[in-house]
């Protein structure tokens, strides 16, 4: 049921935790986009995924959306998007199923306290609504502007426990390219040398209807498909302007390898498709595209590159294969955590 524009629920949860704790919960509407991003842009931990432009790809009935932005008075200090989804008979309040990753986003001055108060303001509402319980999947450390682990810490002590452990692999930039290719393994440099004896020419392209035909291929080796299709991605391009971009390995002019780069945010950008044309795998095209990368991070003054997990089955089931070649190029491991928090009938 709506009134004003409004859900009535949205209503319930401010007064609730308006009164209590000095929280007041309003539920999303199109209408407060533009304040959203704005937000999650100069945030603590927000990235492009949490942004209203990257899930507004997803269409409206795709999922049944609840998300909520938590304000102290007028001021704005998070923003929670997440959406209902049902396991059986039970309706579960989830970090939001379109996106990578998501959990709440916080305001860069927020401190442990005001982090508690709207986590605990947030799970009233979730029990009040009649959830099953709560789950939030958070991004790594390497996303946010600065170390912190209060979110992690009041989801621990608000009784979520940890449901999932993700590894992906991290190369540190922040030194500048030539202390960051001073770490490569010596066999990762070699390939990146082999590369260029090959004549793998690697630059930024728009074809990325070519590269998905490598891409579908790479994977289909795999019995995968990509997560998003061909018109899905150019839509996300389009709607966030130089914020997913696709570096591109050929070689003779044909496409070799190449990347989907998303850019997070200021401090970390994401591979999020890495493929190769096998039949050129001894051009070492992938070796070339990801040294292209590195030096392109460090120019435009990223802390770090975050190169995926290589885990699967909620980390339980390693790829040890594809975290060699990660950390060959200097890479290390950063947690990529599910928290659940479930609510006896």
């Amino acid at each position: 049921m709506r009134t004003n524009g409004k859900s009535a629920l949205a209503d319930l949860g401010s007064v609730h935790a308006g009164t209590e704790r000095g929280i007041r919960l309003v539920r999303f509407e199109i209408n407060l986009a533009s304040e959203w991003d704005e937000f999650v842009g100069r945030s603590k931990n927000g990235t492009l995924f949490h942004s209203r432009c990257f899930l507004s790809y997803h269409p409206p009935e795709r999922f049944d959306d609840y998300s909520y932005m938590a304000y102290d008075g007028d001021r704005l200090v998070a923003v929670y998007p997440a959406a209902i989804q049902v396991r059986g008979a039970a309706r579960w309040w989830c970090s939001h199923p379109g996106s990578t990753y998501g959990g709440p986003v916080f305001a860069a001055d927020a401190g442990i306290e005001e982090v508690a108060r709207v986590l605990e303001c947030l799970t009233d509402l979730g029990k009040g609504a009649g959830f099953a319980g709560m789950e939030m999947r958070l991004s790594e450390q390497a996303f946010r502007t600065r170390p912190a682990d209060e979110i992690e810490y009041a989801l621990w002590r608000a009784g979520f426990e940890l449901k999932a452990a993700e590894l992906s692999t991290t190369v540190p930039l922040i030194e500048g390219y030539e202390a960051s290719v001073a770490q490569f393994r010596q066999d990762t440099g070699r390939n990146v040398r082999k590369a260029v004896r090959s004549g793998v020419e690697v630059g930024w392209s728009d074809d990325f209807e070519t590269y998905w035909g490598v891409l579908e291929q790479n994977l289909a080796r795999h019995g995968a498909h990509p997560t998003h299709s061909l018109a899905e991605i150019l839509r996300l391009r389009d709607l966030c302007p130089g914020k997913i971009r696709l570096a591109l390995a050929r070689v003779q002019g044909v496409p070799a390898a190449g990347v989907v780069v998303f850019v997070a945010n200021a401090v970390c950008f994401h591979s999020f498709y890495i493929a190769q044309d096998y039949a050129q795998q001894q051009t070492r095209a992938l070796s070339a595209v990801l040294d292209f990368l590195i030096r392109w991070g460090c120019e435009e003054r990223f802390r770090y590159f975050n190169l995926g997990i290589s885990t699967e089955q909620a980390g339980t089931v390693v790829n040890w294969g594809l975290f060699t070649f990660k950390q060959g190029f200097g890479g290390s491991g950063y947690l990529r955590t599910t928290y659940s928090l479930p609510w006896s009938a």
